[in-house]
Order: C-alpha cells, then sequence, then structure tokens
C-alpha cells in the first residue's frame, strides 16, 4: 500500500485528473493571453500618444513655416514696390538734372566765339553736359 499521498487511482479518476489538468492549461494559456493582450494595448496607447505628439508638433511647425514663407512673400512685394519707386525716383533725378545742365548751358554757356583766324566772325560751340547719358531704363532692383 502507498504511503502519503501516493494511491491507486482507476481509470475514471485518472480521466478526471487529465481533464482537470487539460482545463488548467487552458485557463493558465487564456489568462496569459489576457495578459499579453493588455500589455499590447497599453504598448498601442503609448505609442499611440508618442505619434500624436509627433503630429502635432508637424502640425505646429507647418504652420509656422506657413507664416514664414508668408512674411517673406510680404516683405518680396515690398521690396518689388521700393525698387520700382527708386526707379522712378532716379529717373525723375536724372530728367531734371538734364533740364537743369539744358538750361546752365543755354543761359551762361556763349554759343558763339570769336574766331582766331583773320576775317572770319563766330564759330559755333559745343556744349558740356558732365551727365551720363541715359540710354537705358533698365531697372537695378531686378
Amino acid at each position: 500500500m502507498p504511503c502519503g499521498d501516493e494511491r491507486f487511482i482507476n481509470r475514471y479518476e485518472l480521466g478526471q485528473e487529465s481533464k482537470i489538468a487539460q482545463l488548467e492549461t487552458q485557463i493558465a494559456l487564456r489568462d496569459a493571453n489576457i495578459y499579453n493582450d493588455q500589455k499590447q494595448i497599453e504598448m498601442y496607447k503609448y505609442v499611440d500618444a508618442k505619434f500624436s505628439a509627433i503630429e502635432q508638433q508637424l502640425g505646429a511647425q507647418a504652420v509656422q513655416n506657413q507664416a514664414t514663407s508668408d512674411s517673406f512673400q510680404l516683405v518680396n512685394e515690398r521690396m518689388s514696390c521700393l525698387c520700382d519707386k527708386i526707379s522712378d525716383e532716379r529717373q525723375a533725378r536724372q530728367c531734371a538734372d538734364n533740364t537743369l545742365v539744358n538750361y546752365m548751358n543755354a543761359t551762361f554757356y556763349t554759343k558763339q566765339v570769336a574766331d582766331v583766324t583773320v576775317g572770319s566772325t563766330t564759330t559755333a560751340q559745343s556744349t558740356y553736359n558732365p551727365l551720363p547719358a541715359q540710354t537705358c531704363n533698365c531697372n537695378p532692383c531686378r
């Protein structure tokens, strides 16, 4: 006769013990699967939160980039307008300078000078214009 917990069992009890062991294994497997699922859900939530933070940063950066682009476009438009005004001012000053030189030449520079050769009367003199000739209407800003 066996001693302690050891005793003889019949086939019916062996089948029951086998069924109990199988059910306990299934329960343990189910519990392990539930635990793994919970851990995977936690990991998914963690990764999803990180991705959401990254998306928010990228969205904020996109807004900042657009604002910067708009600012540069505005500056370029204002510079273009100023260049047009500077070009107009340059042309107006050249025109005024030419008017002054022409007035000075017409008023204060003698047009006829006595010739040094005997027997001739007077010789027409060329006028002097120190300003550069306006040959192009190019815009230096562009």
